[in-house]
């Protein structure tokens, strides 16, 4: 599998900059000989639908254009409209149709990493999915959600959290966020195909990136904070979670290890963070890949069928998260790795 990286994202800039110019524009209608007006064998065509040639041509022209500038959500439409359970679980399948082939496997970044177009990309998309009219689900829509898992008396079944007052046992917090992370990246790449989350990595920066820390955006996502750094995760902590779950193999052992400095993390950045609507703070996306990450290391490192869960056919809730436990076991069938 190919990977989709910053020097990929380049390469098709250029490659589509003479192509955004050479867009096929539909020619001036000719006048129709008469003897070509009406009856059985003079009826008029209908015009041929554009070949593959050519709406590959237009779709990595408005790719191009994607990638330089935000575009009106009318503009996104080829990707964004009438979204399907089918695009979220497998966006490249409409995106190929519109690109043409591309890479099957993308990379999710250290935030640290990114280009500043790359964080306006991932901004804007967020923000497009945000706006007023956007085609569903939508940012508040996946907001929702996480609402549901922590208030609602069914999404306390679904196992996504622990939260000893409410007896809730975080029984699937792993495999659920995953799920959850996948299909909100999908439906931004289907805003914007360039984007990919990107993973904040607070164990070596504890401090919350800066594009994400701008007090102006943070008012107008409707979004609070009271950073105490003092409250952060140590290393030491991080480490300790990290070497559970081994002997003995125990997967849900490691998964509760886990969730721990987690729960830290959203104490400290506090405000939103700590509330059930934490999603609606967008650095909640790059937290989560991190311990997706994490999770995704350790699966390498103890590999087996000691380490999967014993619930692998479960399924995991509410729509849009539709798959089941075994479903999103691998990063790689689910289309991304970390880089």
């Amino acid at each position: 599998m190919s990977v989709w990286t910053p020097a990929g994202a380049a390469q098709l800039k250029a490659q589509t900059e003479a192509e955004w110019q050479a867009v096929p524009r539909a020619p001036k209608a000719k006048p129709r000989p008469r003897h070509m007006r009406g009856g059985r064998q003079g009826r008029p065509r209908p015009s041929p639908a554009p070949g593959r040639d050519q709406r590959v041509r237009l779709g990595r022209a408005l790719l191009h254009q994607a990638a330089t500038t935000r575009l009106a959500r009318s503009r996104l439409r080829p990707w964004a409209a009438l979204i399907t359970q089918r695009d979220l679980r497998d966006p490249d399948q409409r995106i190929r149709a519109f690109v043409g082939s591309g890479p099957r496997l993308y990379a999710r970044k250290n935030q640290r990493e990114l280009t500043p177009t790359e964080w306006s990309n991932f901004i804007s998309a967020i923000e497009a999915i945000a706006e007023d009219g956007a085609e569903s689900p939508t940012y508040d829509e996946f907001v929702q959600v996480h609402i549901d898992a922590m208030e609602t008396d069914a999404g306390m079944t679904w196992g996504a959290h622990t939260m000893p007052d409410m007896n809730m046992v975080g029984k699937n917090f792993l495999p659920w966020h995953r799920e959850y992370l996948a299909k909100l990246e999908a439906r931004l790449r289907l805003a914007n195909p360039l984007v990919t989350l990107p993973y904040w990595d607070w164990s070596t920066d504890p401090t919350p990136p800066d594009p994400l820390s701008n007090a102006a955006d943070l008012r107008s996502w409707g979004v609070t904070r009271r950073f105490n750094r003092e409250q952060m995760p140590s290393r030491q902590e991080l480490e300790q979670a990290l070497g559970s779950g081994v002997e003995p193999p125990s997967l849900a052992t490691f998964q509760s290890a886990l969730e721990l400095p987690h729960n830290s993390v959203h104490v400290a950045i506090a405000g939103t963070f700590r509330t059930s609507s934490s999603p609606a703070d967008p650095l909640f996306w790059l937290h989560h890949a991190f311990i997706d990450k994490l999770w995704a290391d350790w699966e390498r490192a103890h590999a087996g069928e000691r380490f999967e869960p014993a619930n692998l056919g479960e399924r995991l809730h509410r729509d849009p998260i539709t798959r089941h436990v075994r479903d999103v076991l691998s990063t790689e069938q689910l289309g991304y790795t970390y880089a």
